[in-house]
Formats: C-alpha cells, sequence, structure tokens
C-alpha cells in the first residue's frame, strides 16, 4: 500500500508541475477525491482490464 501512496503521490506532484509550467504561478490547482460508485467502477475496471486500489 506504501508503494502505491509513493505513485500516487509522484504522479500528482508531475500533475502540478506540469500545469505550473504551462499556466503560470497565477493558477491555483486544487486535488479532490471522488468516490467512485460500485457499478461504475465495475464497469471501469473491466473495460480497462485493470483493478483500482481505491475507490477514489
Amino acid at each position: 500500500v506504501v508503494w502505491v501512496s509513493i505513485l500516487t503521490a509522484g504522479f500528482r506532484e508531475e500533475t502540478e508541475s506540469l500545469i505550473y509550467d504551462y499556466y503560470g504561478d497565477s493558477v491555483s490547482v486544487i486535488f479532490k477525491s471522488i468516490p467512485i460508485p460500485k457499478e461504475i467502477k465495475s464497469i471501469a475496471e473491466k473495460n480497462a482490464h485493470l483493478r483500482f486500489t481505491r475507490n477514489q
């Protein structure tokens, strides 16, 4: 689980950096976690052939 958290944190930092590089420091970035309903999560996992480790 720690490994997944490290990967997720790195992805978030990289995304934030790319946004600031493109739009400049005047932009405000807010990350939100959104719960995924089970039926939508199941369909997405089947279509992507992946398993999501979190419900957000």
